[in-house]
């Protein structure tokens, strides 16, 4: 069977959860600022991690906080899920709502789906 047609078994997207988290900015370059987002999401691409961390900069952010929010594709009529989408989004402000770039998502399917 392939991929395309496994995926057809799937439902859609389905909220799981929302995970939060902060660093404090100690070494404020912006290598260091890309680091630190990179540590916390290590799929990161490079180019998205560096632009988050210039806008830190140029914002002057001591403080940078996360909310990633989880999806996942289920089989269709069972709680077995197939795939996982998560979204990132960083903000300058712990009630985050002083969103820094854009959100990034990665999308992982179950090996063979």
């Amino acid at each position: 069977m392939s991929t395309t047609s496994k995926r057809s078994q799937l439902t859609g997207w389905k909220y799981s959860r929302t995970d939060k988290y902060s660093s404090k900015l100690k070494h404020f370059t912006v290598g260091a600022i890309a680091t630190t987002i990179s540590a916390v999401v290590p799929w990161a691409t490079v180019a998205w991690a560096t632009s988050i961390a210039n806008l830190a900069y140029q914002m002057n952010a001591k403080t940078v906080y996360y909310t990633v929010k989880v999806y996942f594709r289920y089989i269709k009529g069972t709680k077995l899920p197939r795939a996982e989408k998560d979204v990132v989004t960083v903000y300058s402000n712990s009630s985050r709502t002083h969103k820094i770039g854009k959100s990034h998502t990665k999308i992982t399917y179950t090996p063979g789906w």
